[in-house]
C-alpha cells in the first residue's frame, strides 16, 4: 500500500477564460475556428469537431471529438489553483430553504472537469467534490462559507474519470483507471484510494501491461465492503473486486444480463451485487437487471433503436435503509423523455419525468452539405435535456430523489462555410451573443404510489459541455447526486458567471426540510 501526503493549497483568483458553444462546429471567436486545436491570444487552448456514439463507446474522447491534454505552446500554462464562492439562491429558495451549502468552484485550468465530476455530503454541513483535468486531479473539501481545501490527488489520477463512494461512516473512497500508455507500455493500474491521517492510501485493484482497464462503477455496502467493477479482459470479460473492511481483496467474474457492450452495477446494503445491461430479445431494447441469478426487465423499452447509455442507479443507502422499499431505482434517458423505474413483486413500476425532452439544436436546420446552404448568421433558441444531465439517489428514510437539468439556449452566431470536394460543405458557427441558462430541478418519487412531485427548482447558467469526455463505460458526468443519511449533494458543471470557463456548482440539501 502506497502512502502519499495530500497537499492543501491556497486559493488564487482566476483569470478570464475561453467560452465555447455547442453545435456542428462552434467557437467563441473567428480566431479559434473549428476542426482542430487552436491557441488563443491568452495562450489557452480550445477544441472542436465531432465524435460518433460508436467511437465514444470504444475510446475515450471529448464532447467536441478530440482528445484533450495539451495547452497552447504560447502563454502561461494552467496552474490548477482553485477558488470557491457562495452562490446566492435567495430568488429560488428563501423561506425555510433546506439548502445548507451552495458553492461554486473554478480552477485555473481550461479543461477543469472534462472527465466529469462526483459529489457527496461531507461531515455535518460540507461536501466533497472530485474531478480532474489533463494535468490535475482534485478531491476538494467544501464548506458552506466557501472555504476550500484543495486536495490535489496523485498525478496518476489526472485525466481520469474518478468514481467516488462513501463508506458507512461517511468517509470518501475513490477508484480510477490510472493506466497511462507511455512508450509502448501500459504503466499504472486500476487504483483504489482512501484517506489516512493526513495522507492518501493507494492500493492496486487490478493491473495488466497490455491494455487500459475501464472502470464501470464503485460502491460500498452497509457492511463496509467496497465493490469495484471493471473490464478485466476488454471488451468481453467483466470482473468485480471486493475489499473487506480490513483491507483484503478478492476477485470474481461479474456477468451482465446482455451483450450490448454497455453495463452498469450497484450493490444492495446487504452486499448483493446487481448488474445492468440492455438486450433486445424480441427486436425491442429493454433494460435488464441481474440479481442473485435472476434476470428481470426494468421499465418500458426503447423500441428498435439502440437506447444509448445514460442510465443511473441509486447507490446503496448509507449508513442504512431504515424503511422497506425497492432494492434499487433507476433513471433512464429515452429518446423522447426521462423515466424513473424500479422492480416490484410482479414486474416493475415506472413514472415519466416532466420537462425532460431531449435538447434538439435548431440554429442550423436545413443545412444539407451543399454549397451555399450555411446561413451568414443564426439564432439558437433550443431548450431541453442535454444527454447525461440526470441523476438519482435515495436517503435513509426511503425517499427517492431524481434530479435533471433543463437547458435553455439563447445565442446569436456568425456562420462561415467550409467545403471539401470529397465530403461536401459544413458550417463553422461562432457564438457572438450568449444568454443561455438552465434550471436544476429536484423531484421526489414515491415508489409505492407511483408518483413524482417537484420539490425544488434552481436557476443556473447553462451546463458546460465543451470538452466533456464521451465514454459510456466509465460514465463521465456533468451532473451528479449522492446521498448520505438524509442529506443530498448535487453537483453540476456549468459555465462561469464572469469568465465563461468551466465551474462546478455544488449544493447540499437537508431533505428533512422538504415537505413529505
Amino acid at each position: 500500500m502506497a502512502r502519499l501526503r495530500h497537499p492543501l493549497r491556497a486559493s488564487l483568483p482566476l483569470g478570464r477564460g475561453l467560452g465555447l458553444g455547442l453545435g456542428l462546429c462552434i467557437a467563441s471567436s473567428p480566431a479559434i475556428g473549428c476542426g482542430g486545436r487552436a491557441t488563443t491570444e491568452e495562450g489557452e487552448s480550445g477544441e472542436s469537431g465531432e465524435e460518433s456514439a460508436e467511437e465514444s463507446a470504444t475510446e475515450t474522447g471529448t464532447e467536441e471529438g478530440e482528445e484533450t491534454g495539451e495547452t497552447g505552446e504560447e502563454g502561461p500554462q494552467p496552474t490548477g489553483m482553485c477558488e470557491a464562492f457562495v452562490v446566492d439562491h435567495e430568488t429560488d429558495c428563501s423561506i425555510d430553504c433546506p439548502i445548507v451549502l451552495d458553492v461554486k468552484v473554478g480552477c485555473d485550468d481550461t479543461e477543469f472537469g472534462d472527465p466529469g465530476l462526483r459529489v457527496a455530503p461531507r461531515g455535518d454541513e460540507g461536501a466533497w467534490l472530485v474531478t480532474s483535468s489533463s494535468d490535475h486531479a482534485w478531491m476538494m473539501r467544501l464548506d458552506p462559507d466557501a472555504s476550500l481545501e484543495e486536495g490535489e490527488l496523485p498525478s496518476e489520477f489526472a485525466r481520469g474519470t474518478i468514481s467516488l463512494a462513501l463508506d458507512p461512516a461517511g468517509e470518501p473512497h475513490l477508484a480510477v483507471d490510472a493506466t497511462n500508455f507511455d512508450g509502448g507500455d501500459y504503466a499504472g493500474a486500476l487504483t483504489y484510494l482512501s484517506l489516512g491521517a493526513g495522507e492518501y492510501l493507494l492500493e492496486t485493484v487490478f493491473d495488466r501491461d497490455d491494455k487500459y482497464i475501464p472502470l464501470f462503477d464503485m460502491e460500498i455496502d452497509a457492511g463496509g465492503t467496497a465493490h469495484v467493477w471493471y473490464s478485466s479482459e476488454p471488451p468481453d470479460e467483466n470482473s468485480e473486486a471486493r475489499r473487506s473492511p480490513s483491507g483484503d481483496w478478492t476477485q470474481q467474474l461479474a456477468p451482465v444480463p446482455g451483450d450490448s457492450g454497455w453495463q452498469r452495477y450497484t450493490v444492495l446494503g446487504d452486499g448483493t451485487p446487481v448488474a445492468f445491461d440492455f438486450d433486445d430479445p424480441a427486436g425491442s431494447w429493454y433494460l435488464w437487471a441481474l440479481q442473485g441469478g435472476d434476470t428481470r426487465q426494468i421499465g418500458t423499452g426503447w423500441g428498435s433503436s439502440y437506447p444509448g447509455a445514460y442510465v443511473m442507479i441509486t447507490p446503496p443507502t448509507l449508513p442504512s435503509l431504515d424503511v422497506a422499499g425497492p432494492d434499487f431505482v433507476v433513471v433512464k434517458e429515452h429518446v423522447n423523455n426521462v423515466r424513473v423505474a424500479w422492480p416490484t413483486d410482479s414486474e416493475f413500476g415506472e413514472v415519466f419525468v416532466p420537462e425532460s425532452e431531449p435538447l434538439e439544436l435548431n440554429c442550423l436546420e436545413g443545412v444539407d452539405g451543399s454549397p451555399g446552404s450555411c446561413p451568414e448568421t443564426c439564432e439558437e433558441t433550443a431548450e431541453g435535456l442535454i444527454e447525461g444531465s440526470t441523476a438519482i439517489a435515495r436517503t435513509r428514510d426511503g425517499r427517492v430523489w431524481v434530479g435533471w437539468v433543463v437547458t435553455h439556449y439563447d445565442q446569436s452566431r456568425d456562420v462561415t462555410e467550409s467545403c471539401d470536394e470529397e465530403v461536401g460543405c459544413w458550417c463553422n458557427s461562432f457564438v457572438t451573443r450568449e444568454d443561455s441558462w438552465s434550471e436544476i430541478i429536484l423531484a421526489e418519487v414515491d415508489t409505492q404510489a407511483g408518483t413524482l412531485v417537484e420539490r425544488m427548482r434552481l436557476g443556473e447558467r447553462d451546463p458546460y459541455v465543451q470538452g466533456r469526455f464521451l465514454d459510456y463505460r466509465e460514465s463521465p458526468r456533468i451532473f451528479d447526486m449522492r446521498a448520505f443519511d438524509t442529506d443530498l449533494a448535487v453537483g453540476m458543471r456549468v459555465r462561469g458567471d464572469e469568465d465563461d470557463r468551466p465551474h462546478m456548482r455544488v449544493i447540499r440539501i437537508d431533505t428533512t426540510g422538504i415537505g413529505g
